[in-house]
């Protein structure tokens, strides 16, 4: 089979606009150098007659000049981006944009830099491949030689040829001192030089494939540098570092042209599993001298409001049980032992009492069923389209990336579990195919078969650790030459390999036409490859004459040719949520030219702003208002609170009656991709429809009762009644879960219980609140502020909050008139309540007059404020349980008081929470004033 080179008009385009960045430079003479023995590039053209030309060509062909910054580097090296959706041909576009840069103006020393060895192979394929195509199209084709340290007379000949030469290379092997190419004095050097200094001399054009792996870094730049280029030319799908877009075609405009496939999205995701000692393992530290070593893990962590969320803890050490960390009794089980790295092992691991250990991303949980589920529905995939495909010439790839080599891989006593999985469900699904009883022949014929399918491109050293190290690589040739290196004979029905299992070695750079099928088996999230790795997919499928096969406007539904199934272990939101943070992060806000105003309003977390000076406004202070909003707030108070627990364990009884929780389950779900955009219009898609399978759950042993205990004011007594009329078959489906549950109805119906029984009594003698809280004299804060001076009791006000800091801002604004002055409420200022001591936000003084009418400040009202994410007192997504009944309990307490005004002549304190914003408050004020006690 050999490939088609197709005559495409966004090709031609694509190289079209990297040759008009050099319109009117002169054909070299091919005895147009320098040094007797050295051919180098020669750029005629001015700055200036280049800055012309790119802003031609990106009115032409690339990103508006308007919209990037035009740059050209020292010593004018140009830095031009080429950005096209993955598999729609850039490499074909760089080796055609090569020939027509010789062709046009005799350029001819040109280095393509690759970050990996998969990827060199790919692009030597490419060259390969279309060798006598480009030669016919451009009448010469460059030299193309792969850089080896063992056989340096390629360099020679590259630096001393008059013909056009190409060095394909890895970033790798000349990014380190210690490397020959960087050694002088070596054989056949030029006049003592290395063998780098004598290509910088050659003044090279760098073709950087996919730069965004790792070209950026500072010493890969430094060493770019010094290669004293004509130009570097970027080619990638999801550039990083953007300069000077040349040419861009993008991920919509490929998928509504059709020059990619279409996808769909086959999500398998675990629901129900918050109960299950489910954990992953992120990340481990060496302690200091005198410390422990440390880690932290994900885990189901109790939310301060409802439920439990997937979250990294803090830092633990040995000693700590996950239980404590998580706020979650499912890992009571769970105490490190010890935290380490073994002797000469790079990776860390952690040991639990249980005897358990996990290693970095390790996960625990059922992800061999959240796997086989996968590969069932890889395969069932892969068998359809199998099938229909066959009959029009064109086999099936299916692709499935993995995380860990050894779930493949029999390293060091490790249980290949993927590779035994698939096994599994391939045979399954070919017996399926038969309908037929097996014998003995049979069964042996479908093992041979299952095993003559399977092809894998990992690297392993003799650790067992994946690499994709030259060394390693050319240790396991027998291993990746057919997937790397033949190309077209995988696509061959002749090749049994139907599924390539592969870890992130293929994930960029590597394609098939024909990969139909992905599925990316995870026991950790995907971070950052799920847009290169659905990239390996896209290309336009071939059949075994080589030809590319498209389908035509109007091709049913169904029967399209060019359709990838994606197969992730995650729901459609997290994968839609995780590609649309991948696609931000590479591409940035980088052609935004809004406003960046915003930025002014950023600061410092809690507790970590810089010491600030914070002086008292005695015009304030001392002002009689002021004086008489505090003392009520300083009068001594006590509260008096009734709970019946028989009557709180038949009211929790009741609301828990008809209450029913999910069993442990994957599910399934499929997406057609309609529309394949950036940002707001990213992966707009249609719904087939969705279905459930059981997972194995595991959990932990539970003192139920006792957490009950712990968890709420129930007595044990109170607890076992309550546990006696539970569902016990809902208790059984999820236990920590149902647990969480249950604690929380259960204070839920303890709080209205106490607000019943509630009452506060208030003293006529006043606390030294005033003086103890705020002194007379200048003193400092650590908290972040807000500058207050012309309202604030403070000149600076303090906050621990962006939404604290825009309602001291408003409030300072004073644009209706009627603040008269207003602080944060100091940390010494309490609220008492059965749950513990409370302490709002603010304390606001407001005049009584109409918005922006003036009237005395002794016709006032005075107010306490709490602000939160909502104005919804109810709302359970923003508010937890202790935060509405500690509200509830403030709005009863200052009811309270407002109705023991006799003794004071003052306004009343009237309590005003949750609000979100100041215009909030201000409506919620002007209704309070304007309300009757």
């Amino acid at each position: 089979m050999s490939f088609t080179f197709e005559d495409l008009p966004y090709q031609k385009q694509a190289v079209q606009a990297v040759v008009d960045v050099f319109a009117g430079q002169p054909k070299l003479r091919a005895d147009a150098h320098v040094f007797t023995d050295i051919y180098p590039n020669q750029c005629d053209l001015s700055i200036n007659h280049i800055h012309g030309n790119l802003l031609k060509v990106f009115a032409a062909y690339g990103v508006p000049q308007h919209a990037q910054a035009l740059e050209v580097l020292p010593n004018r090296h140009l830095d031009l981006c080429v950005e096209m959706e993955t598999g729609t041909g850039k490499t074909l576009v760089y080796w055609q944009t090569i020939c027509a840069l010789y062709q046009t103006y005799g350029f001819s020393k040109f280095i393509i830099l690759v970050p990996s060895v998969a990827i060199r192979a790919g692009v030597l394929a490419t060259y390969q491949s279309f060798c006598a195509a480009l030669h016919t199209r451009y009448s010469v084709v460059p030299v193309c030689v792969e850089y080896d340290s063992g056989k340096m007379d390629r360099v020679h000949r590259f630096v001393t040829s008059a013909e056009p030469q190409v060095l394909l290379i890895t970033l790798q092997s000349f990014t380190s001192d210690e490397r020959i190419i960087n050694m002088a004095g070596r054989d056949k050097s030029f006049r003592g030089m290395s063998y780098f200094d004598a290509l910088a001399q050659c003044r090279p054009i760098i073709i950087m494939d996919e730069p965004q792996e790792g070209m950026d870094t500072d010493n890969a730049s430094g060493r770019l540098a010094q290669l004293n280029a004509i130009a570097m030319l970027r080619y990638s799908a999801t550039h990083r570092t953007v300069r000077n877009v040349v040419y861009r075609l993008t991920p919509q405009a490929a998928y509504s042209l059709g020059l990619v496939k279409k996808v769909e999205v086959l999500t398998v995701a675990e629901r129900a599993d918050e109960g299950t000692h489910k954990m992953q393992l992120v990340v481990c530290e060496s302690g200091g001298a005198n410390t422990q070593p440390k880690a932290k893990f994900k885990l189901w962590r109790k939310k301060s409001s409802v439920g439990f969320e997937w979250k990294e803890t803090n830092w633990v050490t040995a000693g700590k049980c996950l239980a404590e960390a998580a706020g979650n009794a499912s890992y009571s089980d769970w105490t490190i032992a010890q935290i380490s790295k073994p002797l000469r092992s790079p990776e860390w691991r952690v040991q639990f009492t249980n005897g358990v250990t996990l290693h970095i991303t390790d996960r625990a949980g059922d992800t061999a069923g959240l796997f086989r589920l996968q590969l069932r529905y890889l395969i069932q995939t892969h068998l359809a389209k199998k099938e229909r495909l066959g009959a029009k010439g064109i086999k099936c790839l299916s692709l499935i990336f993995i995380d860990r080599v050894a779930n493949y891989m029999k390293l060091d006593g490790s249980e290949p579990i993927i590779k035994q999985l698939f096994e599994e469900e391939y045979t399954t699904a070919l017996q399926a195919t038969t309908g037929k009883a097996f014998s003995e022949v049979d069964v042996q014929q479908i093992a041979a078969k299952v095993q003559s399918a399977q092809g894998y491109y990992f690297a392993t050293t003799g650790k067992g650790e994946y690499t994709d190290s030259e060394s390693a690589i050319a240790k396991n040739k027998e291993i990746y030459k057919i997937i790397l290196q033949g190309k077209e004979e995988l696509l061959s029905f002749d090749s049994p390999i139907e599924f390539i299992f592969t870890h992130t070695a293929l994930g960029v750079g590597w394609d098939s036409p024909n990969v139909f099928n992905i599925a990316t088996l995870n026991e950790r999230e995907n971070e950052g490859r799920m847009r290169q790795e659905l990239g390996r997919g896209l290309r336009i499928a071939v059949n075994q004459a080589g030809q590319r096969c498209y389908d035509g406007m109007g091709t049913v539904e169904g029967e399209e040719i060019n359709l990838l199934t994606v197969v992730p272990n995650l729901s459609w939101e997290s994968f839609t949520k995780t590609y649309q943070a991948q696609e931000e992060a590479m591409l940035g806000d980088r052609f935004d030219s809004g406003d960046q105003s915003l930025s002014k309003f950023r600061h410092s977390p809690k507790g970590q702003a810089q010491k600030k000076l914070v002086k008292l406004q005695n015009n304030f202070a001392q002002s009689a208002v002021f004086k008489g909003f505090w003392r009520q707030l300083s009068r001594k108070v006590q509260y008096k609170v009734v709970v019946n627990e028989e009557q709180l364990v038949t009211e929790a009884i009741e609301a828990l009656r008809d209450f029913e929780i999910p069993a442990y389950v994957a599910d399934v779900q499929l997406r057609r991709i309609t529309k394949m955009g950036e940002y707001a219009e990213l992966l707009d898609n249609v719904d087939y429809g969705s279905e459930s399978t059981l997972l194995d759950a595991h959990f932990s042993p539970l003192d139920w009762i006792q957490q009950l205990v712990d968890q709420t004011t129930l007595s044990q007594q109170g607890a076992i009644q309550l546990f006696k009329n539970i569902n016990q078959a809902q208790f059984v489906n999820n236990p920590p879960v149902y647990l969480q549950h249950v604690a929380m109805v259960v204070r839920s119906k303890e709080h209205d219980i106490m607000l019943r029984g509630l009452s506060y009594e208030f003293d006529s003698k006043e606390t030294p609140l005033l003086t103890q809280i705020i002194p007379l004299q200048d003193f400092q804060t650590l908290k972040d502020t807000v500058p207050t001076p012309k309202h604030g009791v403070f000149d600076h006000s303090a906050v621990d909050s962006g939404r604290e800091r825009f309602f001291a801002q408003d409030a300072e604004s004073n644009h209706g008139g009627q603040v008269v002055c207003f602080l944060k409420l100091p940390d010494g200022y309490k609220v008492p309540t059965p749950h513990g001591n409370y302490r709002p936000d603010f304390g606001v003084i407001l005049r009584h007059g109409r918005l922006g009418v003036r009237s005395d400040d002794q016709d006032c009202h005075y107010f306490v404020v709490e602000t939160k994410g909502t104005a919804n007192v109810i709302s359970t997504q923003s508010l937890t349980e202790d935060e509405k009944f500690s509200m509830a309990c403030a709005k009863k307490y200052f009811q309270t008081l407002a109705g023991n005004m006799q003794v004071y002549t003052e306004g009343r304190v009237m309590y005003i929470g949750p609000i979100d914003n100041y215009r909030g408050f201000e409506a919620a004020a002007q209704h309070m004033m304007s309300t009757p006690l």
